[in-house]
């Protein structure tokens, strides 16, 4: 009797050890710890009576791990599917369920990498449409094709790709509009009506400037210097001798240099044409205007020379009336290239007006 007793007691301290990691086992079930969970209830039906409820309770549960496991697999195996069909945004929605059916399975952290890194090609195919659809507000119609083009290219596993193609053919027909306009242009200038030719491309530099600089195209114009005979650079590249008709970049930056023995060289940095598509003549200035210095003072004695006084003071020369009450000309005077009289060229008489203050004597 004692021995029933002894085994009595033994049963129901299982039974109470069976009871107690059941309740361990729901609880890890609860928290979706289910590799804990599966280890619990594999001991509980090992442990627990056959035909026992602790025994069945575990025996079903352990077939519902099974199908959490299987589910997590297939929903693995149907993102992947669906990224091959270039379904990218439902593939992630399947593939963050794989991840959440259970966490710790090698399914799960495989679902949960390959969405992670679709979520961020994702934002990135958001971030770039933003900024093609950006380029063509701003009209750049070439460079908002390139970019969708490349968005094409490159994401081609999400469905919001699809709306690329009509976006790309929308644009190039733009594009080939005003290629249109450009030959008409290019054609008047070679008709030589200039005048329509420029209201082509004023209203081209006007509403498709970033297409025409794209396109490089360029258009006849004449250089002119004063005095002429000035060797022309157009980005250090020597293109002839002003006065003369060369062909400039529409709407791009360049740097046009003039330069002539005895002047100083003449160099623009030119951002784009003007409306007119003409430059206006460079006035060149000669070195001697910027080079001559006397390195003493003069202190000879006055003198007469074609009936004019000459009277030195200190570095500079004066040219007087005989009578040495009014003064003809001074040394300063001839070599200020802003004045717009010069000496009579007899030597007396009125000075003359000059309209030309870039060629005169005594400056040749």
């Amino acid at each position: 009797r004692i021995s029933d007793l002894r085994k009595k007691k033994v049963e129901q301290e299982k039974l109470a050890l069976l009871v107690s990691s059941l309740q361990q086992g729901r609880e890890l079930l609860q928290q979706k710890r289910y590799t804990a969970a599966r280890k619990a209830f594999n001991n509980i039906y090992e442990d627990a009576p056959s035909g026992s409820a602790q025994r069945d309770e575990a025996d079903k549960t352990l077939k519902q791990l099974q199908d959490v496991e299987a589910r997590s697999a297939t929903l693995l195996q149907e993102g992947e599917n669906l990224l091959k069909e270039h379904k990218g945004e439902t593939a992630i929605a399947s593939l963050d369920l794989a991840a959440s059916e259970w966490p710790e399975l090698t399914s799960a952290e495989s679902a949960r990498r390959q969405s992670q890194k679709l979520k961020s090609r994702l934002d990135q195919l958001k971030q770039d449409l933003q900024e093609a659809d950006a380029a063509g507000t701003r009209g750049n119609l070439l460079e908002a094709i390139d970019s969708l083009a490349a968005i094409e290219r490159e994401f081609s596993e999400f469905e919001m790709t699809q709306s690329v193609q009509p976006h790309i053919e929308t644009l190039t027909l733009k594009v080939n509009a005003i290629d249109a306009r450009i030959a008409e242009g290019i054609e008047c200038f070679t008709r030589n009506d200039r005048s329509k030719a420029r209201k082509v491309f004023n209203e081209l530099i006007r509403e498709h400037g970033a297409v025409l600089a794209r396109r490089k195209i360029d258009v006849p114009v004449n250089v002119i210097s004063y005095p002429s005979g000035a060797s022309i650079l157009l980005d250090g590249k020597a293109l002839g001798v002003t006065p003369q008709e060369i062909k400039l970049p529409l709407a791009q930056p360049f740097v046009l240099r003039l330069e002539r023995p005895g002047y100083e060289p003449s160099e623009r940095a030119i951002q784009r044409l003007p409306p007119d598509l003409e430059l206006p003549g460079v006035k060149l200035k000669r070195e001697a205007l910027r080079t001559v210095e006397f390195k003493k003072a003069l202190t000879t004695q006055p003198l007469v020379f074609n009936n004019v006084m000459l009277v030195p003071n200190g570095t500079s020369l004066t040219a007087m009336e005989l009578d040495g009450k009014s003064t003809l000309w001074t040394l300063e005077k001839l070599f200020d290239d802003s004045a717009d009289s010069r000496p009579h060229p007899l030597g007396n008489g009125p000075p003359e007006f000059i309209g030309d203050r870039t060629w005169w004597f005594p400056r040749q």
